[in-house]
């Protein structure tokens, strides 16, 4: 009689989750959201380009603020890009190590919102008065004009 063969012991190999990965769309679906907010500085570009809007403001204060936008938003945008980076390729959802590695990108992007709102909300709000008090001067010096010509 053949002699038998000691049965294999199995190995057992790990199986990707076949859960949903949600960890990973959260993070990119508020990644997105950021990006969307960092591309609302981008609204006050027309007036800036505009000469005749920004001489009937105060010039050296829109001047200043344009350049604080501008500083801040890149700064936003590299801080941005350096979550994103940190984003791995997989997220595992049944491994604790990866699940609190998500929560901890999302606990900066969380950070990031709350920088955006301190740093570029009120210099938008300012660059929107500015120009607000700009135009009310431009449709004034306009109204003066045509009163001139008719006069």
């Amino acid at each position: 009689m053949p002699k038998s063969k000691p049965p294999r012991k199995k190995v057992r190999t790990p199986v990707p989750s076949t859960k949903q990965n949600t960890i990973m769309d959260d993070l990119m679906s508020i990644d997105r959201e950021c990006r969307n907010m960092l591309a609302e500085t981008a609204r006050f570009s027309p007036y800036l380009t505009n000469r005749t809007l920004v001489q009937a403001g105060d010039v050296e204060q829109i001047h200043d603020n344009s350049k604080i936008l501008a500083r801040d938003t890149m700064q936003m945008c590299r801080e941005l890009d350096a979550i994103r980076a940190d984003i791995p390729k997989r997220i595992y959802p049944d491994r604790p190590s990866h699940v609190m590695r998500g929560l901890s990108i999302g606990d900066r992007y969380t950070e990031w919102r709350e920088k955006y709102e301190r740093a570029i909300l009120p210099t938008l709000e300012r660059l929107g008065t500015l120009f607000k008090d700009a135009a009310e001067n431009l449709n004034a010096q306009t109204k003066e004009t045509v009163a001139d010509d008719n006069a």
